[in-house]
């Protein structure tokens, strides 16, 4: 497999993760990637376009499993003071 059709490849597969795995997507998902593939190597300079490998494209967004967690307050954290006077809900 050549170099495009294997970032075709893993852009399809990233996309469909980042969908949840859906089913029956699998044509516009390779068409979506084809897509990206075709954009990056557009807006390449020539000498990466001759055949160089380059790192994967960093712009392209992580699913939300690879994304580093939010921070959490530690369950014995004090929550903050009220003001006085504010409105109960």
């Amino acid at each position: 497999m050549d170099n495009f059709d294997e970032r075709v490849r893993e852009h399809a597969y990233r996309l469909w993760v980042e969908e949840g795995c859906p089913e029956g997507r699998s044509e516009v998902h390779w068409d979506k990637a084809r897509d990206l593939v075709v954009k990056e190597d557009h807006h390449k300079p020539a000498a990466a376009r001759a055949g160089h490998d380059e790192k994967p494209a960093s712009h392209v967004a992580a699913p939300a499993a690879a994304r580093a967690p939010t921070k959490r307050k530690a369950a014995g954290e004090p929550k903050p003071a009220k003001e006085a006077g504010a409105k109960r809900r």
